[in-house]
């Protein structure tokens, strides 16, 4: 976790900081891809910790009245 917060204003420092002629073509599609990639993981973590609490929430609810049914 500590390591994906580090990474993130690199690449942003790295991407506006350093001038782009510098930047060969493939290393600054690397750091576009890359960034996009991460903003991508967060929001993925972001929607499993609003999904996964529902999901659970939902489970119990279906196996307690899976129990009332079959007791």
């Amino acid at each position: 976790m500590v390591s994906n917060k580090n990474i993130l204003p690199k690449i942003i420092f790295l991407w506006f900081i350093l001038p782009a002629p510098l930047l060969s073509a493939k290393t600054s599609l690397i750091l576009v891809y890359s960034f996009f990639a991460l903003i991508f993981i967060k929001f993925i973590k972001g929607i499993n910790q609003i999904i996964m609490p529902l999901m659970t929430q939902n489970i119990i609810i279906f196996n307690s009245k899976l129990i009332k049914i079959f007791s």
